[in-house]
């Protein structure tokens, strides 16, 4: 079972149409079967609705089953990829609002606080939604976020940073910072935002 059959399962599943999953991956037709041949000699039963003429493409039980699972699959293999360029990366990509970021910077200097742990940062600038999305997909390491209603989410380690202007500080979580050689950047920072919460909330 290789990952480009699954990606191809997943796709045709998502559009329901054969033409459409080979337009996306800009393959032809043929291929895209051809994979879904192969995942289902190899799982042992139909996982497309057949339809000879190949116009539309409805999922079996099995089928729905199935890519439930692959959507998984190719999400952890997504982040998996990304936790590993970012292990290589000595900087730490941290997610900022404009505002928010012009506030912390304001009242970091009005405290005389030592900036040096920035230097270790790569700031993305954007709204908050948009850097929710990137965090979740592993673009960002860690982000600061604006919301008036508490931000839940089990992906993440999340913390109300400044109460007065609904801020709060969110770090993924992820496989290689719970090892003993986690990398001591993100530890660094995640504490450098948790101890101006005592001081700015």
């Amino acid at each position: 079972m290789n990952l480009r059959d699954l990606e191809y399962f997943y796709q045709l599943g998502k559009l329901k149409s054969y033409t459409g999953a080979a337009q996306y991956f800009k393959v032809s037709q043929p291929t895209i079967s051809y994979a879904i041949k192969r995942l289902e000699k190899e799982l042992g039963c139909d996982l497309i609705i057949k339809d000879p003429s190949h116009r539309t493409a409805e999922l079996t039980l099995q089928g729905d089953i199935f890519q439930s699972h692959v959507e998984d699959v190719l999400l952890q293999i997504k982040t998996a990829v990304n936790e590993v360029h970012q292990s290589l990366n000595p900087m730490m990509t941290v997610g900022f609002p404009p505002i928010i970021c012009n506030y912390i910077l304001t009242e970091l200097l009005q405290q005389n606080e030592d900036l040096a742990p920035f230097s270790q940062v790569k700031a993305i600038r954007g709204g908050s939604n948009s850097l929710m999305m990137k965090l979740l997909d592993g673009q960002i390491d860690f982000s600061l976020l604006g919301s008036l209603a508490p931000i839940k989410n089990d992906l993440l380690v999340i913390k109300q940073l400044f109460k007065k202007n609904s801020t709060w500080c969110c770090l993924r979580i992820t496989h290689y910072q719970t090892e003993k050689s986690s990398h001591f950047r993100i530890f660094s920072l995640k504490t450098l935002f948790y101890s101006m919460s005592t001081t700015y909330i």
